[in-house]
């Protein structure tokens, strides 16, 4: 969970928690169609929030969980949350690697070379202090645009599979690859 302020607004705020690496399991139906999820590989994300934020507001939120086949040839749980350009990040981010159980904090992030309306390119995410090096292969732009001309929500939730080398609060290195998951760029007035 993190509290963040904006600066020079201390009426503003921004409030959330998230929470990885959920293993469900259930079954979605559409007319005669069904489908089922195991918790063998399956995950939910918990994404709650509060905010009272400026009129005008651009965000990244990336975030995404599987199991990891551990040197002891056992499944680890692993996921991560990344969020960034939400209030002034200067005494806390929301950057995170969950392992096992564990939550490791590393530094703030950001997309390196990123371009506006190239989205289905790759993201190649850096954090400042080199524990998350990361690249998101797109295969899908989730996009909704909903523009009330004084109020617009304009959303690219980037779907696709993520690989590189993250490192625990120990050192350890964790390859990645082909994991599934999101990064989304979202441009706000309201």
């Amino acid at each position: 969970s993190i509290f963040v302020p904006f600066k020079n607004k201390p009426t503003r705020f921004f409030m959330t928690t998230k929470q990885n690496c959920m293993p469900c399991e259930g079954y979605v139906t559409f007319g005669n169609d069904k489908w089922s999820f195991s918790k063998n590989d399956t995950f939910a994300t918990l994404d709650w929030g509060r905010v009272n934020t400026p009129y005008k507001l651009v965000w990244y939120w990336g975030n995404a969980s599987t199991y990891l086949t551990g040197k002891d040839g056992k499944k680890h749980p692993f996921g991560f949350e990344i969020t960034w350009g939400i209030g002034d990040e200067s005494n806390a981010t929301e950057t995170a690697l969950f392992y096992d159980g564990k939550l490791h904090k590393f530094g703030s992030i950001d997309v390196k070379h990123f371009v506006k309306n190239r989205y289905m390119e790759e993201w190649e995410f850096e954090s400042e202090d080199g524990r998350f090096n990361l690249t998101l292969t797109p295969t899908l732009d989730h996009h909704s645009d909903l523009n009330l001309l004084v109020l617009r929500m304009n959303s690219h939730q980037v779907h696709g599979k993520y690989n590189g080398t993250v490192i625990l609060d120990d050192g350890t290195v964790l390859e990645i690859k082909d994991m599934y998951g999101f990064c989304e760029y979202v441009e706000n007035r309201w």
